[in-house]
């Protein structure tokens, strides 16, 4: 497992890491690789679709403070396909000064699909963090993955009114770049027109009839929405203010654009029905 991140010594907290391999075998996806340093681990894989695996990550602690580092390396190899979620989200709590770090890197190979349907982050007030995802994608693969900022606690009135949030979000196809952004909210949600929620949905392959059905998808929707198309990669970002209009959209959009994409039936997880 690589270990850049345990050669780093901020002033406290955790250091979770989590290594996940995919590899079909005798026609069902299993992890052949599952390696964890810390609270950062799995439950046992289910399967309602066949060789299709679903997994839940888990983080014991549930929240997430300055100085704490959480790294997740997750590859899809040898025709696997896995829906992987979280039971709950991921919360970062005020700091004092420390940053937290959310690393997380994910590698699907040809012929491999990977979903990746978190329920979200939430930002508390005063928090301090950096948040990294990055997808290496090759030819022919596939890939659904979902990342949900929630900035404040809006169901209690709590304002993203103070504190530092840096993210950088990357895409690449056999190597090549696809997508590279960052975005830095900084005590203040103008950036966002105001909106406490911002949800980015990454497809791939996109096409034009894909990118049609998913405006036609979300054309009702009463908040700011953009449906893009960057080389293949379909991008579907929505503002929110509440988690429930928010997981309502993109639960019907990820329903509709399954078996299309995968060749597979829209099995939600368990979790969304609790």
């Amino acid at each position: 497992m690589d270990n850049q991140y345990n050669n780093r010594q901020p002033e406290a907290g955790w250091r979770a890491q989590l290594e996940l391999t995919f590899q079909q075998r005798a026609g069902k996806t299993v992890a052949v690789t599952n390696r964890h340093v810390g609270p950062l681990y799995t439950q046992r894989a289910y399967y309602p679709e066949g060789h299709h695996c679903h997994l839940y990550l888990l983080h014991p602690p549930g929240g997430v403070v300055g100085g704490d580092i959480l790294a997740t390396q997750i590859e899809l190899e040898q025709r696997a396909g896995a829906l992987l979620t979280m039971p709950g989200a991921t919360k970062i709590y005020r700091s004092s000064g420390p940053s937290a770090e959310l690393r997380q890197c994910f590698r699907v190979d040809p012929h491999c699909a990977l979903e990746w349907l978190p329920p979200g982050t939430i930002l508390f007030a005063g928090a301090n963090a950096y948040i990294e995802s990055e997808y290496q994608l090759s030819s022919n693969a596939c890939l659904v993955a979902r990342e949900t900022f929630c900035f404040g606690r809006p169901v209690m009135s709590e304002t993203f009114d103070s504190g530092s949030v840096s993210t950088l979000l990357s895409v690449t196809l056999d190597g090549q770049p696809l997508l590279k952004e960052r975005m830095t909210v900084d005590g203040s949600l103008a950036v966002l027109s105001g909106y406490p929620l911002l949800s980015t949905l990454l497809i791939y392959p996109g096409s034009e009839s894909l990118l049609q059905q998913v405006r036609a998808l979300t054309s009702a929707y009463p908040h700011p929405v953009g449906v893009t198309m960057l080389d293949g990669l379909l991008i579907v970002r929505m503002l929110a203010n509440t988690n429930l209009e928010l997981d309502a959209a993109q639960h019907t959009l990820w329903a509709a654009i399954r078996e299309p994409l995968t060749g597979l039936r829209p099995i939600p997880p368990r979790i969304w029905a609790t």
